[in-house]
């Protein structure tokens, strides 16, 4: 009888073992240690860090402008940015701060041969963007965009149209004017943009690369013909940059830039 109620407690001893040790160690105390191996770094293979990024194809138009390419056949959609150096807000007159970003904003409101509503519900009605934009003391402005590959032609035709062919409609630029002083007392109210002002004030002082904003005595000293005057003189091909990228080959991206930039001449 003893040697049996001794088996049958060795018994229930090792069952009683594994599961014990299947149990989560108490809150508070570490897991154990035994048996692992320090390694001393992390377990990264250097194959993953090694970075392979596409190459573009590159080339230099007559009329100044640097073509980049970088083909991506994977979906039927492609975008596109043309950089232009020399048209951004740090080549502002000082008494007309914003008229290098009111100049951007204005040549999407309209060309020679479409209204400002007309260039909205073509691009809606393809699901396309073309953007215009220059930064208050940056030295470049940007027209960029993007589409499905079969309406990409009709948009580019678009974005070439604003950028050669701007109007600059005195209605729009009333609406625009009035938009953007409201804008302006927003924006002084807010803690944050009068302490970035005030940085910038002590570190540039008066140089462009300080700028942040305009000023509504700025909005009043731009008018129609100054933006007319900077288009002209700025938005030039020289040293600018037109970028691809998606479904379309370099020979078809330069027949495309050729074709509907063609007439865009070298100051």
């Amino acid at each position: 009888m003893t040697m049996r109620r001794t088996l049958v407690a060795l018994a229930l001893a090792a069952a009683i073992v594994p599961l014990a040790a299947q149990q989560p160690a108490p809150a508070g105390q570490p897991p154990p240690t035994a048996g692992l191996v320090k390694k001393g770094k992390a377990p990264v293979s250097s194959e993953i860090l090694k970075v392979k990024l596409p190459k573009p194809r590159e080339a230099d138009l007559p009329n100044g402008v640097h073509l980049i390419v970088l083909e991506d056949h994977r979906l039927p959609r492609l975008t596109f940015q043309i950089i232009i150096p020399g048209a951004g807000g740090y080549y502002d007159p000082e008494a007309q701060i914003g008229l290098a970003s009111y100049t951007a904003q204005m040549m999407r409101e309209g060309t020679k041969t479409r209204s400002s509503q007309q260039i909205s519900q073509d691009l809606e009605t393809l699901a396309a963007t073309v953007t215009v934009g220059s930064g208050a003391s940056g030295v470049t402005a940007t027209v960029g965009g993007g589409s499905l590959t079969e309406d990409f032609p009709r948009v580019f035709d678009i974005a070439a149209d604003v950028l050669l062919n701007p109007s600059f409609p005195a209605d729009e630029w009333d609406r625009l004017k009035t938009r953007a002083k409201a804008g302006l007392q927003q924006q002084r109210s807010q803690p944050g943009f009068l302490a970035a002002e005030m940085f910038n004030r002590v570190v540039y002082g008066s140089h462009p690369g300080g700028r942040l904003s305009t000023t509504p005595k700025s909005i009043d000293a731009i008018t129609r013909d100054a933006m007319v005057q900077f288009h002209q003189t700025h938005f030039v091909p020289d040293h600018s940059a037109i970028a691809f990228a998606g479904d379309i080959t370099f020979a078809d991206a330069r027949k495309l830039v050729e074709s509907t930039l063609g007439s865009w001449k070298k100051a």
